[in-house]
């Protein structure tokens, strides 16, 4: 590792044109890293510039930098221009470059050199460097660490500190997850010898919430929660109508799984989300419940052992039956997980 944190430094001194990206759907962790990095780069005098696939979830406007980003979908030719041209280009918390969506083409034929920067199971072998430690609990603690190995952790401001904090904390399901530990709780420490207001960042990530997205859970909860204990599983599913009816903004749907997880006696909980050309479903499990090789398996999908995703094309309730007739291939582990 040391050698490939050498060559980085080398490339990062002789690149003028550096592109910061991340996967669709980006997240706390996705957008904190990204920003992070960012800031640290224009500090030192690099030009780099931050491109995500498609929108964030509005809990996460307050992030510093968040207004400069570049959004693929909102501005493809923009992207496309600074993708080609591009010296470097980092790739923040994603493990695969189909995580990117359409801009995964144009990454692909880049020139420029690619860096790994990842927290996931099972990297892809296609980057020109990895930075990847799927036992870390968030990307935006490996960038505190890459920041120690390139000796730019001096260049830490409040602002820099909040973006990791909040990926960290949003990513670590506020430090409840096994991927925690000593060393993700010194960073944090150190996070707020710099000045960091916990308290307000948690109120940014969590307490603005539109009315419609509370009562969305409510519905969710009450009307579409579905129990098979004879599989100690809990399914939720959610068409384009039922999201329609509570104004549905991306986002709006993170963390209702983790209420249906939180039933007793559960071990896998999933919800389904339709959208346009496709479900996306999100699997969450207790213990060690491999939830990333089930959604691998069947699902298109991959991610943390614990928590992962996959996409099933048809329609929703044809993806809930393929997940039920799998279900019994895992009766013994998800039984021993309660």
């Amino acid at each position: 590792m040391i050698k490939v944190i050498k060559k980085i430094h080398r490339l990062l001194k002789s690149s003028s044109k550096v592109i910061i990206t991340t996967h669709k759907n980006p997240d706390g962790d996705a957008m904190g890293s990204s920003l992070a990095l960012n800031s640290i780069l224009n500090k030192i005098g690099i030009d780099s510039i931050i491109i995500i696939p498609n929108t964030y979830p509005s809990n996460l406007n307050w992030m510093d930098g968040v207004k400069n980003v570049v959004n693929y979908d909102l501005d493809s030719k923009n992207a496309i221009k600074l993708i080609d041209n591009a010296e470097l280009i980092f790739c923040l918390d994603f493990n695969s470059l189909k995580r990117v969506g359409d801009m995964s083409t144009y990454i692909k034929n880049s020139k420029a050199k690619t860096i790994l920067i990842d927290h996931h199971e099972d990297p892809e072998l296609i980057f020109d460097f990895s930075y990847s430690f799927p036992k870390i609990s968030s990307t935006c603690q490996l960038i505190y660490e890459f920041l120690i190995e390139l000796n730019l952790i001096e260049y830490i401001d409040i602002k820099i500190a909040e973006n990791l904090y909040a990926g960290i904390v949003t990513d670590t399901g506020s430090f409840k997850y096994s991927s925690v530990d000593i060393r993700t709780h010194q960073i944090v420490s150190n996070l707020l010898l710099i000045g960091l207001k916990q308290d307000q960042i948690h109120n940014k990530l969590h307490n603005n919430q539109k009315e419609k997205r509370l009562k969305l859970l409510g519905y969710a909860i009450n009307k579409k929660l579905k129990i098979y204990y004879n599989f100690n599983t809990a399914i939720i599913d959610l068409s384009i109508n039922e999201l329609n009816m509570f104004d549905y903004e991306r986002g709006d749907t993170d963390g209702i799984i983790n209420y249906a997880l939180s039933i007793e006696k559960i071990s896998l909980a999933v919800i389904f989300i339709e959208e346009k050309d496709k479900i996306k479903i999100s699997f969450r499990s207790k213990n060690d419940f491999k939830t990333n090789i089930l959604s691998k398996k069947y699902f298109n999908g991959g991610g943390h052992i614990n928590a992962s995703g996959g996409i099933y094309y048809g329609k929703i309730e044809d993806g809930i039956k393929k997940l039920i007739s799998i279900l019994p291939n895992y009766k013994t582990e998800l039984s021993k997980n309660t």
